[in-house]
């Protein structure tokens, strides 16, 4: 099912995240927290966007990663896509108003699960 190299990374993933979550710091950033830091100050709205689309390009080169060394189907495309900062931005709000699950988001959900489902119907590779 996974390469040799998958089974490394998932088990360092896996001891990374045991050590975060030792620390008593919230390591995951909700949708809270991106209602919250959307209406704070402008130099915040930046951050947002930079992490935000750092969560994107995680997402996209993992679907990468996994085509390459696992043998599974890429499922996002992002070229030509136009899929810059501030459209990122604007398709997960609009996943956050209208969910495309037909039910809202609870409000502790990690942001980047949130930001899966706009990618899916926006960079998909269909």
């Amino acid at each position: 099912m996974f390469s040799q190299r998958s089974r490394v990374c998932v088990g360092i993933a896996a001891v990374l995240c045991g050590i975060l979550a030792s620390f008593q710091a919230e390591a995951t950033l909700d949708l809270k927290w991106y209602r919250q830091s959307k209406s704070a100050q402008s130099g915040v709205k930046d951050h947002i966007e930079f992490y935000i689309n750092g969560l994107r390009d995680g997402i996209v080169l993992l679907d990468a990663y996994r085509k390459r060394y696992d043998g599974v189907k890429e499922k996002f495309c992002i070229e030509g896509k136009g899929l810059d900062g501030a459209r990122t931005l604007a398709i997960l709000d609009v996943e956050i108003a209208d969910p495309s699950t037909g039910r809202p988001y609870p409000e502790d959900i990690p942001i980047v699960f949130v930001l899966i489902k706009p990618l899916e119907r926006f960079a998909s590779c269909k």
